[in-house]
């Protein structure tokens, strides 16, 4: 059985003609609730899906690493580049590459520090160090 209450409210939404009034006068004042509540899980979301978007290849990268074992081999500098990238603003970045060849043929290609691929030259030999894509260090052979 339904309460004087709850049939005084059916009846105010039955007059108007199906729409329920806030106490101010306002269509559907939980409707209003739930669409800011949405505005603000929108705004969340486009400000916080640049992050995700970068985030995850860092992720996929350092998980890379943190798997690959740390290793070291003697190899050969057998080329050297480096990559310029230039932003809206007119700044650029550099990267630098060193191609190693092991004593097999086999070839890995490392991202450096830019002192350290200066110091590098091409037929250098030596022990390099790396750790998946992650260059530690390259020791060169003074003399062989």
């Amino acid at each position: 059985m339904l309460g004087a209450r709850s049939r005084r409210a059916i009846l105010r939404v039955v007059r108007n003609g199906g729409a329920m009034l806030g106490s101010v006068g306002q269509v559907g004042v939980g409707f209003g609730i739930l669409l800011g509540w949405a505005v603000v899980a929108a705004v969340i979301a486009v400000v916080a899906l640049p992050f995700v978007v970068r985030a995850v290849p860092a992720v996929r990268r350092a998980s890379l690493v943190a798997r690959s074992p740390r290793r070291a081999a003697e190899a050969t500098v057998v080329n050297k580049r480096t990559e310029l990238a230039s932003s809206q603003d007119g700044s650029g970045t550099q990267q630098h590459f060193v191609t190693f060849q092991f004593p097999d043929g086999e070839r890995v290609e490392l991202g450096v520090a830019g002192g350290e691929s200066g110091m590098l030259t091409v037929g250098d030999q030596g022990t390099l160090d790396w750790q998946g894509p992650r260059f530690h260090g390259f020791t060169r052979e003074i003399l062989r």
